[in-house]
């Protein structure tokens, strides 16, 4: 009978709390590790998040409800990118637009759509005439020439 009772007294202690700490541990860190490669993965597959950033400021023109609108666009990658719209929200919720077909035209550069170079800067000036509203948000539409991929980015400043 006592080699009964030996064995029923080793099937009741299980493991013990050394191997089991060590057992948690290694499965925490082959998660990490599994967590951290399909994040990995995940980034590569985004489309440029950050390809451009963009800031504008509105000057009065020399004629009543004139005004000289500068939008600057920050190329931040590594390859050109193509300019394809420029959207002006108005106070008043209309929106005028500098596109191939819109209603404003720039003054610099002289046509959209323009190529920014890779990690370069360019200023888009044009001049709005409106009355009763002021700029309420600036919009830049950008086109990743090589993927296709277009975005739109909300240009900060007033």
């Amino acid at each position: 009978m006592s080699h009964q009772n030996s064995i029923k007294e080793k099937r009741s202690r299980g493991i013990s709390e050394i191997v089991s700490v060590i057992a948690i541990a290694l499965v925490a860190i082959v998660a990490v590790f599994a967590l951290r490669s399909w994040l990995s993965a995940q980034e590569g597959r985004l489309t440029g998040v950050d390809m451009a950033t963009a800031s504008y400021s509105v000057q009065s023109g020399t004629a009543p409800n004139n005004f000289i609108l500068s939008v600057e666009i920050r190329n931040g990658m590594g390859s050109p990118i193509n300019i394809t719209s420029i959207q002006v929200v108005m106070g008043d919720g209309s929106v005028l637009s500098a596109s191939s077909s819109g209603n404003l035209t720039l003054k610099s550069p002289q046509s959209i759509p323009f190529q920014i170079s890779p990690k370069s800067d360019q200023l888009a000036v044009m001049s709005l005439s409106y009355t009763g509203a002021t700029v309420k948000n600036v919009l830049v539409q950008v086109q990743d020439p090589s993927t296709g991929i277009s975005q739109w980015i909300s240009a900060v400043g007033g």
